[in-house]
């Protein structure tokens, strides 16, 4: 499934969109992320080729959902029409808070989930997001089958890595492991060193090595699910490496 960039006036999340979905099960996914109510909501489609599209009315929209997908999307914006919803109210009250001069004083984290008009507790109320049964439910099947995928990897010796949206990339699987307490949720990583500069980083991870140090963008951490060991994968051979006086 396609991973879309999810935003709107209070939230910014990566989800993987199911061309299978009929559009009132789209619209009630991004109501559970966003807040919107479907009968609010309209969505400004962002494409990879820097266009857009603008859906008023999801529920009645005609086109299918693997009809737009295959438009390359990037982002899907959500709006809400109702300016009198709780979720509008909640971002005016944010954005006013965030532009007063009181956010000189930080409140400490666990004052600020014991409060009632907060974000946090009205997520809560509502069980969205990480408060969500079925979006536990999910990550906890996503860390048990990249565990699964993480067992049958081994360690420093070849690889390929494929991943949306990017032509497979070669190197050497120098790492298997949680990035923990780095990372704020539990799941297994793959550290890779690439044959050219196609990663990211140089095997660290906010400050902190897991492998290497390799050359700066030699480095990148995967997920399990997208990495394939085997002494077969050589390196690519870039097509400019060929002479073209000879067959």
């Amino acid at each position: 499934m396609p991973q879309i960039q999810i935003s709107s006036s209070l939230c910014s999340i990566a989800r993987e969109i199911s061309p299978q979905w009929s559009w009132p099960q789209l619209c009630d996914k991004l109501s559970e992320i966003t807040g919107v109510l479907p009968s609010d909501m309209q969505i400004n489609v962002m494409l990879k080729n820097g266009t857009s599209l603008f859906i008023k009315a999801p529920l009645t929209e005609q086109r299918t959902l693997p009809s737009l997908l295959s438009e390359q999307v990037a982002e899907l914006q959500i709006n809400d029409s109702n300016s009198s919803s709780l979720a509008n109210e909640l971002a005016r009250d944010f954005t006013e808070d965030k532009q007063s001069s009181d956010l000189a004083y930080h409140l400490p984290e666990e004052d600020y989930q014991k409060r009632q008009d907060s974000v946090f507790q009205w997520k809560k109320d509502l069980r969205l997001g990480k408060f969500n049964p079925e979006h536990q439910a999910r990550l906890q099947k996503d860390r048990e089958e990249q565990q699964n995928r993480a067992e049958k990897l081994t360690l420093n010796e070849r690889c390929s890595v494929s991943t949306p949206n990017l032509p497979e990339r070669r190197g050497w699987l120098r790492f298997v492991g949680s990035l923990e307490p780095l990372m704020n949720e539990p799941g297994m990583w793959c550290g890779v060193e690439f044959d050219e500069p196609v990663g990211k980083n140089d095997g660290s991870f906010k400050g902190r090595y897991f492998f290497g140090p390799v050359r700066p963008k030699y480095g990148a951490f995967v997920k399990p699910s997208t990495v394939i060991t085997s002494a077969k994968f050589s390196p690519l051979l870039d097509d400019s490496d060929f002479d073209d006086s000879e067959l």
